[in-house]
């Protein structure tokens, strides 16, 4: 089953190719005390401990790898809250492209600190991931560099699938996957490379209560603005759904499932606590809709992306209730 005639699993082939000694292919794992807690067996993807500690990288050097030698030389222009920016930040440098970043002020400084290090322009702009987007569009048309959105492109959702093929390598008999979905670019790519892979894959989003821009649009049949959004999960704080994202997933989706505050916090502990890893919020939040057993009951052999491990120390310790 195919999401969209601009995404095909054979542009996920393609990516895996092009990303093939770029990227890390990360563990697979399974723990005993998270199996008991979600009634179901659980495998957990460690994307946490994929360079830059984050799955974006996959989507931006797929990207970047496709610019024309004269683009690449003139730089590009991206915006994100962190993940994206680190991977695009270090596949430039990799890559000898110029690389601007605009970052809102809700970014945690430790991916805005990151991202500089590795040698990226970083310019901070409004207080959410929209606000710093339509900057980014503003800044990439005056200067004429292409802007390489986080989620919104083919090249990055082809990226991103490279994630269910490693799954299904490692274990074919998992019948769902789980994942944060934000502005749709890692859910897509699941979608389309899993879906392909094993027709019968059920998928589910997950979205914070305080961010439910996809939950929201698939409602109203549409990709809707939320006129605001507010949860510590800034990996998914998105106000609108990419439109390719939106047309993929609304097409092959089985559900998103909405998690609390209190719930993202309690699945934060308990990746640090009982299974020993550090899972960003939006990971978290994943990770809760499986403890809460908010899916589905017949969802017995579950793999949920944790898909980064970067958190300010403000925001764990608050995690934490220290």
């Amino acid at each position: 089953m195919e999401g969209s005639v601009l995404v095909r699993y054979e542009d996920v082939v393609a990516a895996r190719e092009t990303i093939a000694g770029r990227v890390f292919r990360t563990p697979l794992i399974r723990n005993e005390k998270l199996d008991e807690a979600a009634g179901a067996e659980v495998w957990l993807k460690l994307e946490n401990l994929q360079r830059t500690n984050a799955f974006k990288i996959r989507g931006g050097t797929n990207r970047l790898a496709a610019l024309s030698p004269a683009e690449r030389e003139r730089g590009i222009v991206a915006a994100s809250t962190g993940s994206h920016a680190k991977g695009m930040a270090l596949a430039a440098r990799e890559l000898g492209i110029p690389a601007t970043i605009v970052m809102p002020r809700a970014a945690p400084q430790v991916k805005v600190d990151a991202v500089r290090a590795d040698g990226a322009n970083v310019l901070i702009e409004g207080d959410h991931y929209d606000d710093a987007c339509a900057y980014a569009k503003q800044l990439a048309e005056s200067q004429g560099l292409p802007q390489i959105s986080s989620f919104d492109d083919p090249l990055i959702i082809a990226g991103q699938g490279s994630l269910a093929c490693e799954i299904l390598e490692d274990q074919p008999e998992i019948d769902t996957f789980v994942a944060p979905i934000g502005g749709g670019g890692l859910a897509s790519g699941l979608l389309v490379a899993g879906k392909h892979l094993k027709p019968g894959l059920r998928v589910f989003g997950v979205e914070a209560e305080g961010a439910p821009s996809m939950t929201e649009s698939l409602a109203a049949g549409r990709p809707l603005e939320l006129p605001q959004i507010n949860t510590v999960a800034d990996g998914i704080a998105v106000r609108r759904p990419g439109t390719l994202n939106f047309e993929i997933v609304q097409k092959l989706i089985d559900g998103t499932v909405l998690v609390s505050e209190n719930e993202i916090a309690a699945a934060f502990r308990f990746c640090l606590e009982k299974v020993k890893i550090l899972a960003e919020p939006a990971a978290a939040a994943a990770v809760a809709a499986v403890l809460t057993r908010k899916l589905p009951a017949t969802c017995r052999r579950l793999a949920v992306i944790v898909t980064g491990g970067n958190v300010d120390r403000e925001v764990m310790l608050r995690l934490l209730g220290v």
